[in-house]
């Protein structure tokens, strides 16, 4: 009898993975890849033993991916198998639960982001405690001792509340800077080396106006709050001519297109884009505290650096 229930159970068994083979193959899953979606789905089904396949509901499978995203035990490839894998297992067995959850969406938060991404950057550039004594000027004649001069930048920069993108900027154009001054010391970078950098942007580098203005409000916050003086006066340096460019717009057509071919939170991210007129980081950044929408128009409060304002968005 007992052998009768174990051969049972095997049948079953064997029925269940074959069909999760099946679907698999429809999927164009390469059959080398096999066994490690089957590992997958095991290692899922082993860590919810209190529950059965069809008895999961979109919190605990989303509790369970969001546990595997974070937990910084796999690459972002493993993570993306792992969620392409659980999410054929629920298509296999017909649960309504394969449509309720948008996976696409947990396969694109499957990200490696490098180390210079401003969203690793603070940890992956840590502040270091270096005691320089004021009455002592650094000397910058060593390269080595640059990174000091920036630490002390990024210091200033986070007392103050600075953006990690502006931090990641001005850290690289100070760099740039001190390396173009060739290592000078402190008391030897004046106004000269500044606007000889600034004129270099400009006919050497052939940048855009916006970037050499750009390096020159971090080299003016070296100065200021890292060297603790003005630059002085720079106002005879070149400036780099601003460039004329025509805008691309898209036709009614072409973003019908592009939202057709979108869906869950990118499709939201885009629709604001277009139908609210909002900028690529103010959608990204939206937390809604009071979202109404009446008579077409979208109302919400967004945080500014001065104020929460709230703002109106007539929707097209």
């Amino acid at each position: 009898m007992t052998g009768s229930k174990s051969k049972d159970k095997e049948s079953r068994e064997n029925h269940f993975w074959n069909n999760y083979l099946v679907v698999l193959a429809e999927h164009q899953i390469e059959s080398s890849l096999y066994t490690w979606y089957v590992r997958h789905c095991e290692t899922f089904i082993r860590g919810n033993k209190d529950a059965r396949l069809k008895q999961h509901t979109k919190n605990s499978v989303s509790g369970y991916l969001s546990v595997l995203i974070n937990g910084n035990q796999k690459t972002s490839w493993q993570n993306k198998q792992a969620i392409d894998a659980i999410g054929l297992l629920f298509k296999s067995i017909h649960a309504p639960l394969y449509q309720e959850i948008d996976w696409d969406y947990w396969k694109l938060s499957c990200l490696d982001w490098g180390k210079e991404h401003d969203t690793n950057y603070r940890s992956t550039h840590p502040i270091t405690n270096l005691i320089k004594p004021s009455s002592l000027p650094l000397d910058l004649t060593q390269e080595k001792n640059v990174s000091a001069e920036i630490n002390s930048l990024r210091i200033a920069v986070r007392r103050l509340n600075y953006a990690i993108c502006t931090e990641k900027t001005y850290s690289d154009w100070v760099q740039k800077f001190l390396k173009f001054n060739r290592y000078k010391s402190q008391s030897e970078i004046d106004q000269g080396g500044v606007m000889k950098f600034l004129e270099y942007l400009a006919i050497d580098r052939k940048v855009a106006a916006k970037i050499q203005s750009v390096a020159l409000n971090a080299i003016s916050f070296y100065f200021k709050h890292v060297l603790g003086r003005e630059i002085g006066d720079i106002s005879q340096f070149v400036r780099a001519k601003p460039r004329v460019k025509l805008p691309i717009i898209m036709t009614r057509d072409e973003v019908s297109l592009m939202l057709n071919n979108l869906k869950g939170v990118q499709w939201l991210v885009a629709s604001l884009l277009y139908g609210a007129g909002l900028r690529i980081m103010e959608a990204i950044r939206l937390r809604c505290r009071i979202l109404i929408l009446v008579l077409t128009r979208l109302s919400f409060e967004m945080p500014r650096v001065t104020k929460n304002a709230p703002y109106l968005y007539q929707l097209n």
